[in-house]
């Protein structure tokens, strides 16, 4: 949240960025469900220069597959209305977006990030096949606006400290540690005084760590896509490619969809992109011969983290089936014949699917599954009966388990699931099936007495919709307060870790 002081500063300072008047009715054109194109047309009419960014944004290459345009009323219908509205916004934006001299170096490389950022949204949106591309690019060209606002409010501290920060990350840094406010906070402030639409307005907050206000919750792909965005444009103005393309790789997991061949192609197309939209912004971004180079320094560590993953693969299919080896001979000592492995081998276990998960960014879910008042229930119908129903759910934890999957005693009433590959919605519904199923069956004990028994579960997920956890312990913990932390007493549940 902002501080006191900053918010001051902001609501009282005099050269606060202040949009053009045609943005703000271009805002209010897109509120209007029913806005019909020839309104439209005479508004950006008004505005020859915008009118004519328009045109050459039709017939440029980021609509390089559509018909061309010969007049405005044309270069609508080619873009969209809707896209039209929104590119019409980010070219009478960017004049606010533009910090003069004063703002140094820093507030040079920041427009070019949010440049490129914006041009790299809109090419990850195509490549998913997203009808909402020029919106993400207005929210890419947007995120980092609160550093002009910082600014203009604190004319002061802020310029110094904007020039001394190594690149975007530390800027972030700098700012958390000497003004105890970022510019992700003083963006999403600034956005709500100019009245921007909502989804907007949390752009900044929640690409610089930041949690979305409830009613924006399920815009989580949205937002990811343009912390993506904000990635790219690091890497293509940083100084440490293979650092930079790893941040990449780990902030596209969070994005549904985007694998590492989306990367490779995103930034092929970059590089033929950035020039025209450097003319478009009548700017100059990067020079093609950097771009061409850190591009191909990019591919090149994709690359070699494809080959990484491949031999981890191999090593893990390996390791998996020397654990499986030790596995059986440990069961053929003992004479165990459950469907569930033996507890000794839950950590080595849990290890190596962590690390293949990580490794190749698939999602991981473990659940612990208790059976509720177990103590009463022995009291009540005897140690035959409960041991029924323990082996029924071993049982049906063996059929819904896939042959990948895993169960695990952890004591005399739960099991430890492993669901390799299933993210958290899918193993929830698994569960959930579960669950609903042993609560609805009826018992017997040996005096013919019915009863009923319930299943609490916890469960964490591991690389599944930007949830990460540094080790394999802390996933295991984290299912383990899921099930036994507050509000999940015995009762019929499935608890989440999100």
């Amino acid at each position: 949240m902002l501080t006191p002081r900053i918010k001051t500063a902001l609501q009282f300072c005099p050269d606060l960025p202040t949009p053009p008047g045609i943005a703000m009715q271009i805002v209010e054109l897109a509120r209007d469900p029913e806005v019909e194109l020839g309104t439209l047309v005479d508004l950006l009419a008004q505005d020859p220069a915008l009118a004519g960014r328009l045109m050459r944004a039709s017939n440029s290459c980021l609509f390089a597959r559509r018909r061309k345009s010969e007049s405005l009323r044309q270069a609508i219908v080619v873009i969209g209305l809707n896209a039209t509205m929104t590119l019409a916004l980010s070219f009478s934006l960017a004049g606010s977006l533009q910090m003069d001299s004063g703002g140094g170096g820093g507030g040079q490389w920041t427009w070019r990030r949010v440049l490129i950022a914006s041009c790299a949204a809109r090419l990850v949106a195509d490549r998913l096949r997203r009808g909402d591309s020029e919106e993400l690019a207005l929210a890419a060209l947007l995120q980092d606006i609160g550093v002009l606002a910082l600014h203009a409010a604190l004319p002061q501290e802020y310029p110094s400290l904007l020039a001394e920060a190594r690149g975007h990350d530390d800027l972030i840094r700098l700012e958390r540690e000497r003004l105890g406010a970022d510019h992700g906070e003083a963006g999403s402030w600034l956005m709500a005084h100019w009245q921007l639409p909502a989804k907007l307005v949390q752009v900044p907050v929640c690409v610089h760590g930041g949690e979305p206000e409830p009613e924006q919750a399920g815009q989580g792909a949205f937002f990811a896509i343009v912390e993506v965005a904000g990635r790219v444009a690091d890497l293509l103005l940083g100084d440490d490619p293979g650092g930079l393309t790893e941040d990449l790789m780990q902030a596209a997991r969070a994005v549904p969809g985007l694998e590492r061949e989306d990367l490779e192609t995103m930034l092929s197309d970059l590089g033929e992109r950035l020039p025209e939209m450097a003319e478009l912004y009548e700017t100059e971004i990067i020079s093609e011969t950097l771009l061409t180079g850190i591009i191909d320094q990019a591919h090149q560590v994709l690359a070699d983290r494809k080959l990484s993953d491949i031999r981890q693969a191999h090593e893990y299919e390996q390791q998996r089936a020397s654990v499986e080896e030790a596995l059986a001979d440990c069961d053929s000592h003992e004479g165990g014949s459950d469907d569930t492995e033996a507890p000794s081998g839950l950590d080595q276990r849990l290890d190596l699917e962590y690390r293949q998960a990580t490794a190749l960014g698939y999602p991981l879910s473990l659940a612990f599954v208790r059976l509720d008042h177990h103590a009463r229930l022995l009291a009540e119908h005897g140690a035959y009966a409960v041991d029924g129903v323990l082996k029924t759910l071993r049982r049906r934890l063996a059929g819904i388990a896939r042959r990948s999957d895993l169960v695990f005693d952890s004591g005399a009433d739960e099991y430890i699931v492993l669901l390799p590959g299933l993210s958290q919605n899918r193993a929830q519904e698994i569960l959930d099936r579960l669950r609903k199923l042993t609560a609805g069956e009826q018992h017997q004990d040996a005096r013919e007495q019915p009863f009923r028994a319930t299943l609490t579960i916890g469960m964490a997920c591991h690389m599944d919709d930007g949830q990460l956890y540094g080790r394999a312990i802390e996933l295991l913990g984290a299912a383990d307060q899921a099930v036994r932390g507050p509000g999940c007493d015995d009762g019929d549940s499935l608890t989440l870790v999100c």
